[in-house]
């Protein structure tokens, strides 16, 4: 049994009631509140019925601004809970805190095969919480993590992750704009095989690579250019320099041919004064 209440404005009173509902209810397998004003305090109502209801497999709470307090009481919920598989958390002000919470009860809890966590701010330090439970959980089969900005260093704790996974089958990391060629790579590197389906934005052609290396290679070559250049420029100062002492040597040579003939002129003085002597 689905029931889909997407878009009321059920708010946490409504979220009350139907968790009251939910603790005694033995068909609903799908329940989806999304975009329902639910909040945080309607966020723990439904953990509280999570605890105890034995039939939901999938439920939605997206778009319920539940924060970080919200994400406390359904990481509660989940740490008792032994039917939910699919939960989806997106666009909920969560923050690396909240998936913090969240990762640290997936360590325990051994039913859960997918999480939506799109657009919650996670950043580097939420989504390097949730690749380290990847090596020891042993249900996850697709974590989504989309529009995070999770960067290349979060990137890289997930890729480093893939590499002891044994569940995980899809990896979403759509819209993390400054996931850039270094932590696209490293992604790419730890899942050779592609045995993983994993979205990226962009992964970075190989011919792109190898173009940046031959444009550092054409950078170390202008340097060095560069750096002849500049020796050059200093011998042809020096040779300038050079120059300038030929023109002072021949300046100084005149002035003593000079002053050869001032004495020979001071010589005839003497010879013609004696003369008329």
């Amino acid at each position: 049994m689905h029931l889909n209440l997407w878009g009321n404005n059920i708010g946490p009173d409504g979220a009350a009631a139907f968790a009251d509902a939910l603790k005694t209810n033995q068909t609903l397998t799908f329940l989806s509140l999304d975009n329902c004003n639910i909040g945080p305090e309607g966020a723990v109502s439904i953990a509280k019925a999570v605890e105890t209801n034995q039939t939901l497999t999938e439920l939605v709470l997206s778009c319920n601004n539940l924060g970080y307090e919200g994400a406390v009481a359904i990481a509660k919920g989940l740490k008792i809970n032994k039917t939910l598989k699919n939960l989806v958390l997106d666009t909920n002000n969560m923050g690396c805190k909240g998936v913090m919470v969240i990762a640290k009860v997936l360590e325990t809890n051994h039913t859960l095969e997918h999480l939506w966590l799109f657009s919650n701010d996670i950043r580097c330090e939420g989504v390097t919480a949730l690749a380290n439970i990847l090596g020891t959980n042993r249900t996850l089969k697709g974590l989504h993590l989309g529009d995070n900005e999770i960067g290349d260093d979060g990137a890289a704790a997930i890729a480093k992750a893939l590499e002891t996974t044994e569940t995980l089958e899809e990896l979403n990391l759509e819209r993390n704009e400054n996931i850039g060629r270094k932590g696209a790579v490293a992604i790419r590197n730890a899942n050779p095989d592609e045995t993983i389906s994993i979205e990226l934005d962009n992964w970075f052609d190989e011919s792109d690579e190898e173009g940046d290396e031959e444009e550092g290679d054409d950078k170390e070559i202008d340097d060095e250019e560069g750096d002849d250049d500049e020796i050059n420029e200093e011998e042809g100062g020096d040779d300038e320099i050079d120059e300038e002492e030929g023109d002072d040597n021949e300046i100084n040579e005149e002035e003593g041919d000079d002053e050869e003939i001032d004495e020979e002129e001071s010589d005839d003085d003497i010879h013609s004064e004696n003369l008329r002597e």
